[in-house]
């Protein structure tokens, strides 16, 4: 018995699998597959097995073997050939079962820097402000180059530096499920991308370099190199500028957990976040090239190896250096019972990461039916931030010099051992420890404050955080599948030991008084215990619906050590549930609904009562110590994807309920001089949202015309001086439109606008308001010749009576034909608008920020590509 797979791994449904005599390939016995990809054939025949499987549309596959346990076998697709006819169209985007297929040629008008730029032109595909990719509203899992794991969850290392003219298609594969072992007996939730580059790039090294510079002293160097061989394959990215691009967007998180999922994405006992923010430029909705003036270096080299029988590793390195300067001037309007309190910042600042992770994965099967799996990971960051400002009141002005540093290093080791039982059942367990230490100071001096008073006051704060954690665990689950149910058992038990030091000391305070101390200092041990037991099934009630259950039971026990105070021990259990339907009607009509019910602590960091001192809104623990978030939700999504007018429409909806003791809380006082330095975070405790999303490929084919918008209401909690305000709620609607042509002539253009209004709807007048955001992008491309190409971009964006527009423009010239070499021409920010202002507002504050832009921008590139046949 076993199980046919194509190249991609999907199951073969309908394959005959014959058993031949090895003398004379007589046919003993044969089966079939099922839609599962499954066969069973029973026999006596005492001899070797001599297997032969077949197809239409598969090449056929010939077996030899001895074993009689559970078998792989594998087929190839088989391209047909119609002498009669030419096929020289092909399809812009294909729907194949869980995988749907974009040629990357439909899309990419040829001057996208990165693969990022392109995805955002993908109908389906959205990218968040931090490069998180989506794929029909749900964040992908991984990236794969030509189906091998590259970077793993920092897969933005490929996003953000791999060039699309490397690519021919780009394949989302949904239900993706990396474990051969567990096909067929789990199916999974994640979905991934797979690259496929272009064939005449397929040889023993090949990629893309490229080198620039320009004026006002700004430089670009890119290499992207792969080599994909039959047993080892290795990839290399390296970047440099300083002309705004940002190679890595954030580090992976080396806490997730990595074991069987549980309804715990990222639980709490693995969270150890430090409270202190770095002055970080960031403005939603706008590219971070427009804005982010740095110093930009990226190593990263990935190394996959196999001996083709029963050993694989999948190992990478990255060093990332990024330093980021700007100016700021902050202008916040607090909303208070019934006034408003207006404070000012000005001045400058940069902040600074230097990150070296590793990861190194090592699969070994043991036989057929069983491996085991181990993963180490090493992490170590810092990063460092200064601030110089004034800070204005009505009555009161400030010179604040902010100097944050921070220290982290993580240690994690995984093993894994995953045993199939039979065709039917699958038993997976593993365990893991991880050490971390994190360390952040915050200096804050020379504050000198004018009060119309002879005698002006200085003085120094110093705050620090030191903390450092062990956890440990070990989970086990059994997976199986009977009739239509596919049934899942975990049993999972972690630990955790975290102890915090906090500290703040002054120097030559006005008086002492004026600053909280007691909810600074702190010495305190956390320890906990935590034990779930789940269980989940996913019910295939017909060939196109399938409905998803999972109900998780938590324990845990938390014992609190704090200096000057007696210990606190609590315990309790918690209840999560998760239910979830998809249905499909004639490949057409896709419907996926989910309700859940979600209870978790929050980060041990959170576990002692006072503020959180990182801005003039702190976070306030109302429940005395413990922190349970309590949120339910729900889910929803309708696809339609017309494969003969190319009409796709997505309709999503997200809604929760939480629950959450910690509050916004505004302190009126002198800490408020002393840290503010952006705009508020507020926690939301309602929210409902609704998305539409809807495009049409219109004549010629590859041209495409779409509208977006989306609806949303955020009730968020929030206090003054420790007293609970009325809930207010955040109301915001926007709309955009889009259009992209591709004639079959030398011009093209694409053009969207996009509109959102945001209105707070209060009792209380001063805080009642509302603003609207205009943004409109457009870009015309010009074919001059068979190979010189030139784009002009402009961008235009208004925030109420405030406004700012940006044009570029590109030019790429081929000098020889098929050599992949090109020269470009790059000229961006031609306007040169000096600064930006962003408006922000929450039902806390409204919040104009006024940002440096980069400057004129012109840089000549050469880039070529390596190893084109």
């Amino acid at each position: 018995m076993g199980i046919v797979l194509d190249e991609k791994t999907e199951p073969v449904p309908f394959a005959s699998v014959m058993l031949l005599n090895p003398q004379d390939s007589t046919i003993i016995n044969f089966g079939q597959t099922n839609f599962q990809g499954e066969f069973l054939i029973v026999s006596e025949y005492p001899v070797q097995l001599f297997l032969k499987v077949s197809r239409l549309g598969y090449q056929d596959a010939y077996y030899t073997t001895e074993s009689l346990g559970f078998l792989t076998l594998n087929v190839q697709s088989k391209e047909i050939e119609l002498n009669q006819y030419t096929v020289e169209y092909q399809e812009p985007m294909r729907i194949k079962s869980d995988t749907t297929t974009y040629d990357v040629a439909a899309f990419s008008d040829g001057f996208e820097r990165n693969l990022e730029e392109l995805l955002k032109k993908i109908p389906g595909m959205t990218i968040s402000d931090n490069g998180t990719v989506f794929f029909n509203g749900k964040a992908i899992d991984k990236i794969l180059v030509e189906g091998d794991d590259f970077f793993s969850k920092n897969y933005k290392v490929l996003s953000r530096n791999i060039p699309p003219g490397l690519l021919e298609s780009i394949e989302a594969i949904e239900n993706f499920n990396d474990r051969k072992l567990l096909r067929g007996i789990e199916n999974s939730d994640k979905t991934v991308l797979n690259l496929k580059f272009q064939k005449g790039l397929k040889a023993s090294l090949f990629g893309n370099g490229s080198i620039g510079g320009g004026l006002p002293q700004n430089y670009e160097g890119n290499a992207v190199l792969f080599s994909l061989l039959d047993k080892i394959k290795v990839g290399y990215i390296g970047d440099i500028n300083n002309s705004g691009k940002e190679s890595l967007a954030e580090s992976e998180d080396f806490l997730s957990w990595e074991s069987t999922e549980s309804l715990l994405i990222k639980p709490y006992f693995l969270t150890a976040e430090l409270p202190l923010n770095a002055f970080t430029p960031f403005i939603p909705n706008l590219p971070k090239r427009r804005y982010n003036i740095n110093n930009d270096l990226l190593q990263a080299l990935q190394f996959n190896g196999s001996n083709n029988r029963n050993y694989k590793s999948n190992t990478y390195a990255l060093f990332q250096q990024n330093r980021i300067r700007n100016t700021l001037e902050n202008f916040n309007s607090f909303f208070l019972n019934n006034n408003t309190f207006d404070v000012r910042e000005t001045g400058n600042g940069n902040s600074g990461i230097r990150n070296l992770q590793l990861r190194s994965v090592h699969d070994i099967e043991l036989d057929s039916l069983s491996q085991i799996t181990f993963t180490l990971r090493v992490n170590n960051s810092l990063e460092s931030s200064v601030l110089n400002s004034t800070v204005e009141t009505e009555d009161r002005q400030a010179s604040v010099f902010q100097n944050l540093n921070s220290m982290n290093q993580t240690r994690y080791f995984r093993g894994e051992y995953l045993k199939k039982l039979n065709y039917r059942t699958a038993i997976q367990s593993d365990f893991f420890i991880s050490r971390n230490i994190s360390d952040q100071n915050l200096d804050i001096f020379r504050g000198t404050f004018d009060e119309n008073l002879t005698e002006q006051l200085e003085y120094e704060l110093i705050q620090s955080f030191n903390t450092s954690s062990f956890s440990a665990g070990s989970s086990w689950k059994f997976a199986g599948r009977a009739g239509k149910h596919q049934y899942g058992f975990l049993f999972h038990y972690g630990y955790l030991t975290f102890d915090l030091n906090s500290d703040l000391t002054q120097q030559q305070a006005p008086a002492s008084s004026e600053i909280d101390e007691a909810g600074f200092l702190n010495q305190i041990n956390f320890e906990n215990q935590t034990l779930i037991f789940s269980f989940s099934d996913r019910i295939f009630l017909a060939r196109n619906t399938v409905l998803k259950l999972q109900v998780e039971k938590q324990w845990f026990q938390n014992n609190i050590r704090q200096a000057g105070d007696d210990n606190q021990t609590t315990s309790d259990w918690l209840l999560n549930y998760q239910i979830g339907l998809n249905h499909t009607i004639s490949s057409r009509h896709k419907f996926f609904f989910e309700h859940y019910s979600h209870n978790q602590l929050s980060s041990p960091l959170q576990a002692f009562n006072g503020r959180v001192f990182n801005s003039a809104n702190s976070s306030v623990n109302f429940a005395g110590g413990l922190n349970i978030i309590e949120q339910t939700g729900l889910n929803w999504r309708y696809d339609f994807f017309d494969r003969t007018s190319y009409w796709k429409m997505a309709v999503s909806g997200n809604h929760f309920i939480q629950k959450n003791p910690f509050i916004i809380d505004f302190q009126n006082d002198g800490d408020l001089l002393f840290n503010i330095t952006g705009f508020a975070s507020p926690i939301s405790n309602t929210q409902n949202r609704a998305d539409l999303e809807t495009s049409k490929m219109v004549f010629p084919v590859k041209s495409r015309v779409g509208i977006r918008g989306g609806l949303s209401q955020n009730l968020i909690n929030r206090a003054v001086k420790g007293i609970l305000l009325p809930i207010e709620p955040v109301n915001t609607t926007s709309i955009g439109f889009f259009w992209v042509s591709a004639f079959d002539r030398p011009i093209n253009f694409r053009w969207e606008s996009k509109r959102r209004n945001s209105r707070i709807i209060s009792e209380n007048l001063t805080s009642d308001f509302s603003f609207s955001n205009f943004q409109h992008q457009g870009s015309l491309t010009y074919s001059l010749m068979e190979n010189l190409r030139l784009k002009l971009a402009y961008e235009l964006i208004t925030w109420d009576e405030r406004k700012i527009d940006f044009l570029d423009f590109h030019a790429d010239y081929t000098p020889w034909k098929n050599k992949g070499i090109h020269l470009q021409l790059n000229a961006t920010n031609l306007l040169n608008n000096s600064e930006l202002t962003f408006l922000n507002l929450s039902n806390t504050l409204k919040n104009s920020t006024t940002y440096s832009i980069l400057p004129r921008l012109i840089l000549l590139n050469v880039s070529f590509d390596i190893g084109r046949r």
